[in-house]
């Protein structure tokens, strides 16, 4: 560690190059501490740390030096200052300089020297390198100054120099150290410290006096005398010769960087003897190829200069190293197999090779126990399972590390209890499903027997030789249901599963849907029973009832023989039904049942439709009988004073009609029947009272012009006509015959009463057929004009159902011819 003096009041470090001594051959007088002799051994493959030797390594920092070399000086002077790049970079690659001042930017400088005026702390620094350590100036206006070098290292011849400024002459000068007066002189004003060593440490100051007049007193500086280069360390390596392999002795210390310009000089001894002497710091001996009870010592020295520093190494035997043979790894107890939990003994040795021996046991190329060269070389374990492998050992003396033969260890392990498991998971399984079971013992060396069974029956066994388990598959039925389990055996006796139980059950069949009803044919308000049963199926089954996939209810049955359901009818029940089974392992559905419910007729009522307020002797009525409610078909049939007057099967809602031509005896109590099979119900009683005959003119107006074609010609007679009576007024708006409403407004529609003569209808005179006819209201009040030019009538032929009447025809079925006039 670099050291700097100190200038009171300041105490500022100054530094300080001394010139480059001569060097020359040193005698052999050298001092150090006492040295402890200890082993010096070569190894083969040896790598030794960077070489110390008398030059200074690389310095990254620059370096300050002083010129005059003083750190105080007086006010108005001036110093130089050179920054030094020490091993770094070739002068020519450095292109600027840069100081400091207190840790301030000062100035850039070209060249690597700068004048100063200023105290202060001063640093340089280059482009590529780290500032350098400061160097403390003290520009001092007192009359009298004591200079030094601001470092001073072993060996060094110091000057300091007491200084008084131009206007005193000074007759006697003193120098003080810690207090005590060292030196007095009235020639000079240097003092020299030769040879400096620790002793020279301390407070430095002078003192002049001027006779007659007057006495000063200087700063005070601290020297601290810093070591030149550390104790030197001998090492030795190997390096390969023509002849075999020779030792190499290097002498290993340091300068440092501030006297990195002094010369070292070396000696090597052997013993008392030297065998060395010049400026290199190595030296090479043959390889020693015997042991030697009483190896010799070897240690060496470093001095600077002729009568300079001189310090040395330790005191050393080097020995011959002989490699280790090939180590030999053997097993206690013997055998390639030993039960887990067990201790097996591992024993490594080499026959040859030169101590310490480190032993390492390996296995599978990891490193599990290293034996220091005073522990020996066996190594004990308690065996695991994961112990199993190949084992190895190595032996090594620094030479070279020497590997035994491979030795494989089998750590037998008990199988643990096996674990049964069975897929699909879960305890219910469907008939003629495949069944996996398997067993695992999660620990056990292989071989391991593995058996399954049944309510200790055997299924099968089967060994493996790897981890993993075994599998069994089994298709199941019914029979198949009860507890299993397994064991694993390895030849430490079989260890048993717990029991694991199985239920097969058989998925339902398609049920049946079967309706019990009170009657063949069952109609709103009975109830009736829903029995739904499959005939296979492993309870509890779960059994839904429907209608039209609506959801009427659920029941649960845990033995067999079905599920029932009561439902009370109302109309809205009519439709399909089905039912549904499901045990967990698929519902099935079962075929759907209709069921019709039929509803009785409700009493029905009874309407009299009439073409005018009276009724009267010809006109056609309309009786409409209607039950609200009832399921069709129903057959509507209609009374006179309890005589049927004819009936009407009606499949679909609305009733039925029955139109009735009126004549005088048609007057009565009118009553209908409704009836779908369930019971008749009977209308209450309608009354209909039917006046004469509505008595209009028959013949036309004399003097027409042409003589309508009427029906009355050969083969024809007419009972009636009944035409308008045009004369009388306008017609009126509706006329209503026979229930008829008019289709042409403004028009009359009369019946024509009219039959053929012939003898199979002679009866049809009584039937009364009636034919709609159409006459249009004329111009004129005329029948002429309307039968001539004013307008025309026209005979349909129309049936009597063409012509809206519902009557039947005569029995020969024969129609009523027609006729057609015209103008």
């Amino acid at each position: 560690m670099t050291r700097a003096l100190h200038a009171s009041p300041t105490r500022v470090p100054l530094t300080l190059f001394l010139p480059e001594l001569r060097l020359s051959p040193p005698e052999h007088q050298c001092y150090f501490s006492t040295s402890v002799p200890f082993l010096l051994s070569y190894l083969l493959h040896h790598v030794s740390p960077a070489p110390v030797s008398g030059k200074s390594e690389a310095v990254a920092k620059p370096v300050i030096s002083l010129h005059p070399p003083w750190t105080v000086v007086f006010t108005g002077e001036t110093v130089t200052l050179t920054c030094h790049v020490l091993h770094l970079h070739a002068p020519q690659k450095i292109k600027r300089f840069l100081w400091y001042l207190e840790g301030r930017m000062l100035r850039e400088t070209p060249g690597n020297t700068l004048e100063v005026r200023d105290s202060g702390q001063y640093r340089c620094q280059t482009q590529d390198s780290l500032p350098s350590d400061h160097v403390s100036l003290t520009f001092s206006s007192a009359n009298l100054i004591l200079q030094a070098p601001p470092f001073v290292f072993e060996g060094d011849s110091v000057v300091l120099r007491c200084r008084a400024n131009a206007e005193i002459t000074l007759d006697t000068t003193t120098l003080h150290r810690r207090g005590e007066v060292l030196s007095v002189s009235d020639e000079s004003s240097d003092f020299r410290i030769e040879q400096a060593s620790l002793k020279d440490n301390g407070d430095y100051r002078c003192s002049g006096f001027k006779n007659g007049c007057c006495s000063y007193s200087s700063n005070t500086i601290n020297i601290e005398v810093q070591e030149l280069f550390p104790r030197p360390v001998l090492t030795a390596s190997l390096s390969p010769t023509v002849s075999g392999k020779s030792v190499t002795l290097t002498c290993k210390t340091q300068l440092p960087p501030l006297r990195s310009d002094v010369k070292l000089w070396f000696r090597f001894f052997k013993d008392d003897d030297m065998l060395q002497l010049g400026s290199e710091s190595f030296l090479k001996i043959p390889t020693l190829t015997t042991r030697s009870r009483d190896p010799p010592y070897y240690w060496c020295e470093a001095q600077r200069g002729s009568s300079g520093v001189c310090k040395q190494s330790q005191k050393s035997q080097l020995r011959v190293q002989i490699p280790v043979s090939r180590p030999v790894l053997t097993l206690s107890p013997h055998g390639a197999s030993v039960p887990e939990g067990h201790t097996v003994t591992l024993t490594c040795k080499a026959e040859s090779g030169s101590f310490p021996i480190l032993y390492q046991f390996l296995r599978e190329e990891v490193v599990i126990q290293k034996m220091e060269p005073t522990q020996g070389m066996k190594s004990v374990m308690s065996l695991r399972a994961e112990h199993s492998g190949n084992y190895y050992c190595t032996a090594d003396n620094g030479l070279g590390a020497q590997r035994s033969l491979p030795v494989y260890l089998t750590v037998t392990v008990p199988v643990s209890r096996p674990v049964l498991t069975l897929r699909p998971g879960g305890a219910l399984v469907p008939e003629g499903h495949t069944v996996t079971l398997s067993c695992k013992a999660e620990r056990g060396s292989p071989r391991i027997l593995y058996k399954f069974y049944h309510e200790n029956i055997s299924l099968g066994s089967r060994s493996v030789l790897s981890a993993g388990g075994v599998s069994l598959r089994v298709t199941v039925t019914v029979q198949d249901s009860g507890n299993y389990f397994c064991t694993a055996d390895n030849g430490f006796g079989p260890q048993r599963s717990e029991a694991k139980s199985l239920s097969v059950k058989v998925p339902v069949s398609r049920p049946i849907l079967t309706i019990r009803r009170p009657r063949s044919q069952v109609v709103e308000g009975d109830v009736v029973e829903l029995y739904c049963g499959a005939w296979k199926g492993s309870p509890p089954i779960l059994y839904r009832f429907y209608h039209e996939d609506n959801a009427l209810g659920s029941s649960r049955v845990y033995s067999r023989g079905g599920a029932s359901f009561k439902l009370p009818l109302s109309a809205e029940h009519s439709g399909k039904y089905a039912c549904e089974a499901d045990n967990g392992l698929g519902a099935w559905r079962s075929e759907t049942v209709s069921l019709d419910i039929k509803v009785p007729a409700s009493r029905p009522v009874l309407t009299v439709r009439t073409p005018r307020a009276q009724a009267v002797e010809g006109d056609v009525v309309e009786l409409r009988c209607e039950a609200q409610r009832g399921s069709p078909p129903i057959l509507y049939q209609f009374y006179r004073e309890d005589n049927a007057l004819g009936s009407s099967r009606v499949h679909s809602r609305g009733g039925a009609s029955f139109k009735l031509p009126l004549s005088a005896e048609h007057s009565g109590n009118y009553s209908c029947e409704a009836d779908n099979g369930l019971g008749a119900r009977r209308s209450e009683t309608v009354s209909l009272n039917v006046t004469g005959e509505l008595s209009l003119p028959t013949t036309a107006q004399p003097g027409a012009d042409r003589a309508p074609n009427f029906p009355g010609g050969p083969g024809w007679r007419c009972h009636r006509a009944v035409c308008c009576d045009i004369t009388a007024g306008p017609c009126p708006h509706s006329l209503h015959l026979g229930g008829l409403d008019s289709p042409f407004p403004g028009t009359c529609t009369f019946p024509l009463l009219c039959v053929p003569q012939k003898p199979s209808c002679s009866h049809c005179d009584q039937e009364r057929p009636h034919v709609e006819v159409k006459a249009f209201r004329p111009q004129t009040a005329s029948w002429s004009a309307m039968m001539g030019r004013k307008g025309h009538l026209m005979w349909a032929r129309l049936s009597p159902e063409e012509a809206g009447v519902g009557f039947p025809l005569c029995p020969s079925g024969q129609r009523l011819p027609h006729c057609l006039t015209g103008p």
